[in-house]
């Protein structure tokens, strides 16, 4: 989930936001993708990212979007695709009051 953070809204409940759901692979140690996702890594956060791949139990995961959610607002709210895409808007049906 991506929010909006809560100090520059004027209304918590209606934070713009992105949920998503993702299916996940881990990335083989010393594989090209792993090279690649390290030395960018190495790249933004400098030489500690030498010490966590060293550590036998530094893993890293590919996150693989499936579908999700796009909110940003009361009554704006959007299903979102693979492609992070909007796809439609979320009807009423959805959304039920006593």
């Amino acid at each position: 989930m991506f929010i909006e953070d809560e100090s520059a809204t004027k209304q918590v409940y209606a934070r713009e936001r992105l949920t998503v759901e993702v299916s996940t692979s881990q990335i083989e140690r010393d594989s090209e993708d792993w090279n690649n996702v390290v030395g960018k890594l190495k790249e933004r956060h400098g030489k500690i990212v030498d010490v966590l791949n060293e550590m036998t139990d530094f893993i890293l995961v590919a996150l693989y979007p499936v579908k999700g959610a796009y909110v940003n607002g009361f009554g704006s709210a959007y299903f979102v695709d693979a492609n992070l895409e909007i796809m439609e808007h979320r009807n009423d049906a959805n959304h039920q009051t006593k």
